[in-house]
């Protein structure tokens, strides 16, 4: 069995017992895998268009969990799943942009989605009926682009989303307001105008009193403490880049923000047609 960068780059010699591979594209080899009856997960780390022929052929498996790095293509219709996948996870594949054959996963519960190209449509995801949980985000230097999250809204099995280090600028969060029956929410508000923001506040309370807790900042370093009083600094994620507030030398601009988002979150509920905060349903 060798390796290279960590990952297996020959499967001879994999022991029947393994679980959980790392092999590069030109490692695939669906006939050994076969063999592999404990096999619960599968990392590509790296598919380059040779590769693609291969990688085609793991519809042939059963694999619960797979890992797509590298992804040569701009959309998924040469992708064909293992039978049984409810797990995956498609990453720094700059050549994406369209979701249109993800329909062939039929069983999947769970899609993650990192630092891909610029992401024409979600609508693709409508077809999967049995997704409970979407991450979405960025790179450690980039913004995950996209031309919209229209589509999400008819996703009424998603319980989970992410929406972290996502290019917000443009962009309409009204689909994810629309989500009904949203129950966890990752959302990286400073990506986003406050305006759009404030309409999944108004329609999703629980991110509302996340936003508006003020959490201590965790490091009593430099940039954890104020440089004026010594204050411990809050986080508040309503404006930018800027998310660590002295609560004493910055108490004004503190209250000016949380006003402006209070007025926000109201209009936001009479534009969706929300209940004024503090009203009963009737």
């Amino acid at each position: 069995m060798d390796e290279r960068d960590g990952a297996i780059i020959d499967l001879d010699g994999v022991g029947k017992g393994a679980k959980h591979l790392l092999v590069w594209g030109e490692a695939v080899d669906v006939d050994i895998l076969g063999t592999l009856p404990k096999l619960e997960s599968l990392e590509i780390y790296k598919i380059r268009s040779r590769d693609l022929p291969k990688v085609a052929r793991l519809g042939e498996l059963r694999l619960p969990a797979l890992s797509l790095r590298f992804w040569s293509e701009p959309d998924l219709s040469a992708f064909r799943p293992p039978a049984g996948l409810t797990e995956l996870t498609i990453w720094q594949s700059n050549k994406l942009v369209s979701l249109d054959g993800i329909e062939a996963a039929a069983d999947l519960e769970t899609l993650v989605l990192n630092d891909n190209g610029r992401l024409q449509s979600l609508k693709p995801l409508q077809a999967l009926a049995r997704l409970s949980a979407l991450y979405i985000s960025g790179g450690i230097w980039t913004k995950q682009e996209t031309d919209g999250l229209e589509g999400l809204e008819r996703l009424e099995g998603l319980r989970r989303l992410q929406l972290r280090g996502i290019d917000g600028r443009g962009v309409d969060l009204t689909p994810v307001a629309r989500m009904s029956n949203l129950e966890w929410l990752d959302l990286w508000a400073r990506d986003f105008a406050m305006e759009e923001v404030a309409k999944v506040a108004a329609a999703h309370p629980f991110l509302r009193k996340r936003l508006l807790d003020l959490e201590d900042y965790g490091l009593a370093d430099s940039m954890g403490l104020c440089g004026k009083c010594g204050t411990r600094k809050k986080q508040m994620f309503l404006k930018g880049r800027k998310f660590l507030w002295c609560p004493d030398c910055e108490r004004k601009g503190i209250d000016r923000l949380l006003g402006q988002f209070a007025e926000a979150v109201e209009q936001a509920r009479r534009d969706l047609g929300l209940p004024a905060s503090g009203s009963s349903p009737g």
